[in-house]
């Protein structure tokens, strides 16, 4: 998982691992991303070898730890097209289609709405 954050410590202020580990069974990661614009980010990803089966959450909140957007695969909201993956933006009653993402994925999508926000308003 960290080797994934490699490609984004420009907008990385720090990061903590709280979980990882894995043996022959099972693969759990858990960690907690302070971004340069004070947002945190969430991220837990459990993966059952065995079953061939992948749970993630990302939870992406601002500074005060209000959810600006959650990606995850829970088996509830059985009617979005995309079931079982869903995002919840806003609210946790706010839900949208998803598709199976990824860390890097989500990275890559937090990257570019803080360079967008960080970016002049014009251009000369």
């Amino acid at each position: 998982m960290t080797t994934v954050l490699d490609g984004f410590l420009n907008i990385i202020k720090e990061y903590t691992i709280i979980q990882d580990r894995e043996d022959h069974k099972i693969r759990e990661n858990k960690i907690k991303i302070i971004f340069s614009d004070s947002t945190i980010l969430e991220a837990t990803e459990i993966e059952i070898f065995s079953l061939k089966k992948r749970k993630y959450s990302y939870q992406w909140m601002d500074s005060n730890f209000q959810l600006l957007i959650r990606w995850d695969n829970a088996l509830h909201h059985k009617h979005i097209s995309s079931f079982p993956h869903h995002k919840h933006i806003s609210d946790e009653k706010n839900i949208f289609d998803s598709h199976d993402i990824s860390l890097k994925e989500v990275l890559e999508a937090i990257s570019a709405k803080i360079k967008s926000q960080s970016a002049p308003p014009y251009s000369t």
